[in-house]
């Protein structure tokens, strides 16, 4: 025997045949509380991270920004288009415990990108040269 198995001391009562059993749902809405999970990871393995993302408001982009700040990072959501979308994505990180900001910027613009470069450092504590 492994140690996956296990040994009934007494076999389990059988159920009368064309019989199923049903469970009592009402003892159990009374008896036990309404399951809660929670929406952010307890665990924040990136605490004390800071992170940009470009194409942070959809996609692949909005996926990574938003894994990164549930685990914890700081996170620059970038976006060329749907500034609604990207502040929806720096909302969820906020209230998941991470700092989270919006820059709108074409990364391949550098007259663009500059004024994103500042705004790590004056919000998450990030300096890029």
């Amino acid at each position: 025997m492994n140690s996956n198995e296990m040994v009934l001391e007494k076999p389990a009562p059988a159920l009368m045949p064309g019989r199923t059993h049903i469970a009592d749902t009402k003892f159990i809405e009374e008896q036990f509380p309404e399951p809660v999970m929670p929406a952010c990871p307890i665990n924040k393995v990136l605490k004390g991270q800071k992170a940009i993302v470009t194409g942070g408001s959809s996609g692949i982009g909005k996926g990574i920004a938003t894994a990164l700040g549930r685990a914890g990072a700081d996170v620059l959501v970038n976006y060329t288009s749907r500034a609604e979308e990207a502040e929806k994505v720096a909302e969820e990180l906020r209230r998941c415990g991470s700092r989270a900001i919006t820059c709108k910027a074409d990364v391949s613009k550098e007259d663009q990108v500059r004024p994103c470069s500042n705004a790590p450092s004056r919000n998450l504590g990030l300096s890029i040269s």
